[in-house]
C-alpha cells in the first residue's frame, strides 16, 4: 500500500467528498487504499489510522518457495531453520505443500526476523501495568491489523476501538506475542490499557 485516500460521508447525490490524500513510499508506484471517515471521526484521527495502515502495510512482502525432504510435522505457521541454496536461517513457513510419494515438501517462506522486547524501565512482572507489557486477562483496546500465528503472519482484518482482553501471552521474542479474544494476534504498538 503507498497512498490511502480518506473520503468522507456521502451528500443527497450520493458523491463523497476527498478530505485526505497520505502517500507513503511512491516509488513502487500507487497502489491505493480507501477508508471512509465516519461521523463521530474527525480528521486527524482518520489521518492517524491511514499512516497506520500505510506503516504496516507500506512495503512489499518478500515470500519465497522452496522444496524440501518431506517433514510431515511441518505446519504453516512454524519457525524453520534452513541451509538450502541461498536460504540460510531462520524462515517462517507461510505454507505446505506435501508429497508424500515423491517423500518431498514445497514450503512457501517468508524470512524471519524477530522483534526483541524493549527493556523494562522498572521492575515488576508484566502485570504491573508496565509499558508495552502485557498479561493475560489485562483489558485492552486494538488499533491495528490481526494476523494468524503470533510469528505475524498471515495478516488479518484491521480493528479500530476494539476492546477486549488479552488470552494468550507467547514469548516476548515473537513479533505477534499477544492474542487478543478470539479474533488473533496483535504486535505490541496496537495495544492500548482500557
Amino acid at each position: 500500500m503507498t497512498r490511502v485516500k480518506v473520503i468522507g460521508k456521502a451528500n443527497d447525490d450520493g458523491r463523497s467528498s476527498v478530505d485526505a490524500i497520505v502517500d507513503g513510499d511512491l516509488r513502487y508506484g500507487v497502489l491505493q487504499e480507501i477508508i471512509r471517515r465516519d461521523d463521530n471521526k474527525d480528521i486527524a484521527a482518520a489521518k492517524a489510522e491511514a499512516e497506520t495502515i500505510l506503516k504496516e502495510r507500506g512495503e512489499p512482502e518478500e515470500t519465497n518457495m522452496v522444496t524440501v525432504p518431506d517433514l510431515p510435522f511441518i505446519r504453516r505457521g512454524d519457525t524453520v531453520d534452513l541451509a538450502v541454496g541461498n536460504f540460510i536461517g531462520l524462515y517462517s513457513v507461510l505454507g505446505v505443500s506435501h508429497n508424500a510419494t515423491q517423500r518431498l515438501m514445497t514450503l512457501s517462506i517468508m524470512k524471519y526476523e524477530p522483534k526483541l522486547p524493549e527493556p523494562a524501565t522498572g521492575g515488576g512482572s508484566p502485570s504491573n501495568n508496565q509499558a508495552g507489557t502485557f498479561a493475560v486477562g489485562d483489558a485492552i483496546i486494538l488499533n491495528g491489523f490481526v494476523y494468524v500465528d503470533s510469528f505475524g503472519t498471515g495478516r488479518g482484518r484491521y480493528f479500530t476501538d476494539y476492546h477486549s482482553t488479552i488470552t494468550i501471552v507467547a514469548p516476548l521474542t515473537r513479533a505477534t506475542p499477544y492474542h487478543v479474544g478470539s479474533i488473533g494476534w496483535v504486535f505490541p504498538e496496537s495495544l492500548t490499557r482500557r
